[in-house]
């Protein structure tokens, strides 16, 4: 169920579809295969449309134009921490939000202001632009 499903011929079809967080390689079964594990680690298959939509969302809830990257891997109020929602390492991150200031370009930036790295919002934009622009240009989602 949070993993890839095998494709076994006698699981019912409800129990083969696969979750976000299979499809997403979030979670994963242990060794001895009972039980299941979600370690941080680079996310070769992130796309960077979700990334970004996610990104775009966390500035709206926060209502502000700059948020600084650590608040992106380590929450520090009552926001989700999109590093920690997607279980990635603090250097991937930091590499996925370099390439998604070039995915849509114009709306967002990364600054180094007073010692700390922020990512700007440039430019308003609706989340769902990114979910339409992985679906729509699907040559030019590299994965994040």
């Amino acid at each position: 169920m949070y993993t890839l499903s095998t494709g076994n011929t006698r699981t019912p079809l409800e129990d083969a579809l696969d979750s976000p967080f299979s499809l997403l390689k979030l979670v994963s079964q242990s060794a001895g295969g009972r039980s299941y594990q979600s370690r941080p680690m680079a996310r070769p298959d992130l796309p960077l449309g979700m990334l970004g939509f996610a990104v775009c969302e966390m500035f709206e809830m926060k209502n502000t134009r700059a948020i600084p990257i650590e608040d992106f891997m380590y929450s520090k109020d009552n926001y989700p921490a999109i590093g920690s929602v997607f279980r990635l390492t603090e250097s991937d991150l930091v590499a996925k939000l370099e390439r998604l200031v070039n995915y849509i370009p114009g709306i967002f930036d990364i600054r180094d202001t007073a010692g700390q790295h922020q990512l700007y919002l440039s430019e308003e934009t609706e989340a769902m632009t990114f979910i339409i622009e992985h679906y729509e240009n699907p040559s030019k989602e590299v994965a994040a």
